[in-house]
């Protein structure tokens, strides 16, 4: 897939800080440390490997998967969604 993901922020003096609470309940506390402090920089693969992405697709199959999501979230009903999306964050 070629691509590249992290948070070189550190190394450039910055604090990622808008991207950190995201991060921070996505992944597992080591790696996410790891990443965080050392502005660690992972390959599409180790990317998906950690969970911090969901899916790896080439540039041809990019908006065929992207209608599939889009064609599966259409069946969902709105408001069930968006009372799942809130319990959901209050777990957090």
């Amino acid at each position: 897939v070629g691509c590249k993901i992290g948070l070189p922020e550190v190394k450039r003096g910055l604090v990622p800080a808008i991207i950190l609470a995201f991060l921070r309940r996505k992944l597992p506390e080591g790696i996410f440390k790891e990443i965080a402090l050392l502005g660690r920089i992972l390959s599409a693969e180790e990317a998906k490997a950690i969970g911090w992405v969901h899916y790896l697709v080439d540039k041809k199959s990019r908006s065929k998967k992207l209608d599939e999501i889009i064609k599966e979230a259409l069946l969902c009903a709105p408001a069930a969604v968006f009372h799942t999306k809130n319990l959901i964050e209050s777990f957090h």
